[in-house]
C-alpha cells in the first residue's frame, strides 16, 4: 500500500484492524484482535500476515468477528504521486535470472519490480473498502486485503493454495501466465510449457 500521511487520509484505528476476502458474488470482512500467535487458532478462521522475508515469528491473527458485509459507499480513486520502479536494476536482475535458468541452475524465478506512491489527496482507506465490498460477477479469483493503523496490503489472485471439502482436496496454481484466448501457448511455447510443467510436477510431488 502506498505511504499516506495521516493528515491527508483517514487511517483505520488499531481496533479497526481488518481483513477482507472477496470473490464473485461474496465479500467477507473479519475484525481482528491485537493478539499475534505462532500458530493458527484451533477452530474458526485465522489470517496469516507477514512480510516478504517472513520475519514475524507470530504472524497469525484470529478475528473477533467474521461475516458477509454490505457494499461500502462509492469512493473515488485517490490522487497518488507515483515513483516508477528502477527499470535498469530490474533488467540486470532479470538477465541474471534468465542466464541461471538457461544453465539449469534454477528452474523458475519471479523477479519483482516495486513502485512507491504517496497519497496527495483523497481517502485511500475508503476507496479500498469500496473496491473490496462492491458487487461484481466477472471476478475469476479472490481479492484480499489487510489494513491496520500503520500499513496494509492488498491483491488479487486466481490461485488457491488448497481447499478441502470433505475428502476432496483442490489446489490451483499458475505459471506461464496467459489469457484464455492464448491458452494453447502454455504447451506450444517452450518457456511457458517449462514453467507450467514445473508447477504440475511440484503439485504431484507434494500430493
Amino acid at each position: 500500500m502506498p505511504d499516506a500521511s495521516p493528515a491527508d487520509t483517514a487511517q483505520p484505528r488499531p481496533a479497526a484492524a481488518a481483513a477482507w476476502l472477496k470473490g464473485a458474488g461474496f465479500s467477507y470482512r473479519a475484525t481482528l484482535t491485537e493478539a499475534h500467535a505462532a500458530e493458527p487458532a484451533r477452530e474458526g478462521v485465522s489470517f496469516y500476515v507477514n512480510d516478504f522475508a517472513l520475519s514475524d515469528p507470530l504472524p497469525w491473527r484470529a478475528p473477533q468477528q467474521l461475516g458477509a458485509v454490505e457494499p461500502e459507499p462509492a469512493a473515488p480513486l485517490p490522487d497518488i504521486e507515483w515513483e516508477p520502479p528502477d527499470a535498469a536494476g530490474f533488467r540486470a536482475v532479470f538477465d541474471d535470472l534468465m542466464d541461471a535458468v538457461r544453465r539449469r541452475d534454477i528452474l523458475k524465478a519471479v523477479p519483482v519490480a516495486s513502485a512507491a506512491g504517496r497519497v496527495c489527496q483523497g481517502d485511500l482507506a475508503a476507496w479500498l473498502r469500496y473496491v473490496l465490498t462492491r458487487h461484481t460477477e466477472e471476478a475469476h479469483g479472490l481479492a484480499f486485503a489487510w489494513m491496520d493503523e500503520h500499513a496494509g496490503f492488498g491483491g488479487f489472485t486466481p490461485e488457491i493454495l488448497f481447499q478441502i471439502e470433505g475428502r476432496r482436496l483442490t489446489t490451483m496454481a499458475l505459471a506461464g501466465t496467459t489469457d484464455a484466448a492464448h491458452a494453447a501457448e502454455l504447451t506450444e511455447r517452450p518457456k511457458l510449457a517449462r514453467e507450467h510443467a514445473v508447477v504440475v510436477d511440484e503439485l504431484q510431488r507434494r500430493l
